[in-house]
Protein backbone atom coordinates (compact mmCIF):
# COMPACT_ATOMS: atom_id res chain seq x y z
CA UNK A 1 0.00 0.00 0.00
CA UNK A 2 2.61 2.86 0.69
CA UNK A 3 4.51 2.21 -2.21
CA UNK A 4 1.45 1.57 -4.55
CA UNK A 5 2.70 -1.67 -6.08
CA UNK A 6 0.07 -3.45 -8.17
CA UNK A 7 -0.53 -6.77 -6.01
CA UNK A 8 -1.51 -10.07 -7.48
CA UNK A 9 -3.82 -12.90 -5.88
CA UNK A 10 -2.45 -16.45 -6.17
CA UNK A 11 -4.25 -19.72 -4.65
CA UNK A 12 -1.84 -22.30 -4.42
CA UNK A 13 -2.99 -26.09 -4.26
CA UNK A 14 -1.29 -29.26 -3.22
CA UNK A 15 -2.46 -32.96 -4.02
CA UNK A 16 -0.31 -35.78 -3.01
CA UNK A 17 -0.43 -39.56 -3.41
CA UNK A 18 0.33 -41.59 0.30
CA UNK A 19 -0.18 -38.43 2.47
CA UNK A 20 -2.15 -35.16 3.57
CA UNK A 21 -1.18 -32.10 2.13
CA UNK A 22 -1.64 -29.94 5.08
CA UNK A 23 0.41 -32.09 7.37
CA UNK A 24 2.97 -33.33 4.89
CA UNK A 25 3.29 -30.98 2.45
CA UNK A 26 2.80 -27.84 3.92
CA UNK A 27 5.07 -26.08 6.64
CA UNK A 28 3.34 -24.29 9.03
CA UNK A 29 2.68 -23.63 12.84
CA UNK A 30 5.33 -25.45 15.15
CA UNK A 31 6.13 -28.17 12.78
CA UNK A 32 9.50 -28.91 13.08
CA UNK A 33 11.42 -28.28 9.35
CA UNK A 34 13.79 -31.38 9.99
CA UNK A 35 10.90 -34.10 10.51
CA UNK A 36 8.65 -32.27 8.31
CA UNK A 37 11.17 -32.47 5.94
CA UNK A 38 11.80 -36.05 6.50
CA UNK A 39 7.75 -37.39 5.97
CA UNK A 40 7.40 -34.99 2.69
CA UNK A 41 10.65 -37.25 1.48
CA UNK A 42 8.35 -39.99 1.77
CA UNK A 43 5.59 -38.91 -0.24
CA UNK A 44 5.97 -40.42 -3.59
CA UNK A 45 4.01 -37.69 -5.84
CA UNK A 46 3.54 -34.22 -4.98
CA UNK A 47 1.11 -32.00 -7.65
CA UNK A 48 0.99 -28.24 -6.86
CA UNK A 49 -1.10 -26.34 -8.98
CA UNK A 50 -0.79 -22.18 -8.56
CA UNK A 51 -3.54 -20.05 -9.72
CA UNK A 52 -3.16 -16.31 -10.25
CA UNK A 53 -5.74 -13.34 -10.51
CA UNK A 54 -5.82 -10.01 -11.99
CA UNK A 55 -3.23 -7.60 -10.58
CA UNK A 56 -5.19 -4.89 -8.83
CA UNK A 57 -3.94 -1.08 -7.26
CA UNK A 58 -3.75 -1.48 -3.55
CA UNK A 59 -5.17 2.23 -2.63
CA UNK A 60 -5.30 3.71 0.98
CA UNK A 61 -6.51 1.49 3.34
CA UNK A 62 -4.65 -2.16 4.09
CA UNK A 63 -7.26 -3.70 5.51
CA UNK A 64 -9.85 -2.84 2.44
CA UNK A 65 -7.07 -4.41 0.14
CA UNK A 66 -6.45 -7.37 2.37
CA UNK A 67 -10.52 -7.92 2.21
CA UNK A 68 -10.58 -7.36 -1.28
CA UNK A 69 -7.36 -10.13 -2.34
CA UNK A 70 -9.38 -12.74 0.70
CA UNK A 71 -12.38 -12.62 -1.24
CA UNK A 72 -10.35 -13.02 -4.86
CA UNK A 73 -8.50 -15.88 -3.69
CA UNK A 74 -11.77 -17.65 -2.31
CA UNK A 75 -12.84 -16.86 -6.06
CA UNK A 76 -9.47 -18.44 -7.21
CA UNK A 77 -9.82 -21.36 -5.80
CA UNK A 78 -13.74 -21.93 -5.99
CA UNK A 79 -13.41 -21.29 -9.61
CA UNK A 80 -10.14 -23.82 -9.89
CA UNK A 81 -12.49 -26.49 -7.96
CA UNK A 82 -15.22 -26.20 -10.54
CA UNK A 83 -12.93 -26.41 -13.62
CA UNK A 84 -11.18 -29.83 -12.18
CA UNK A 85 -14.61 -30.92 -11.41
CA UNK A 86 -16.05 -30.16 -14.57
CA UNK A 87 -12.95 -31.35 -17.01
CA UNK A 88 -13.33 -28.25 -18.40
CA UNK A 89 -10.63 -25.95 -20.12
CA UNK A 90 -9.60 -23.60 -17.64
CA UNK A 91 -11.17 -20.05 -17.58
CA UNK A 92 -9.70 -16.78 -19.24
CA UNK A 93 -9.92 -15.39 -16.12
CA UNK A 94 -7.09 -17.09 -14.40
CA UNK A 95 -3.83 -17.97 -15.10
CA UNK A 96 -2.53 -21.90 -14.30
CA UNK A 97 0.39 -23.31 -13.47
CA UNK A 98 0.94 -26.84 -12.58
CA UNK A 99 3.74 -28.89 -11.52
CA UNK A 100 4.56 -32.42 -10.33
CA UNK A 101 7.32 -33.95 -8.04
CA UNK A 102 7.64 -37.71 -8.67
CA UNK A 103 10.31 -39.65 -6.63
CA UNK A 104 11.29 -43.00 -6.91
Amino acid sequence: VRNDWPVTPAYLKYECIGGNPANDVCWWGDMGFASHLCRMAKIKRIHATIVFGKSVQPGKDRKALASLLYRQVLDLRNELESDQSSRQSPSDSIDRTTASVNRM
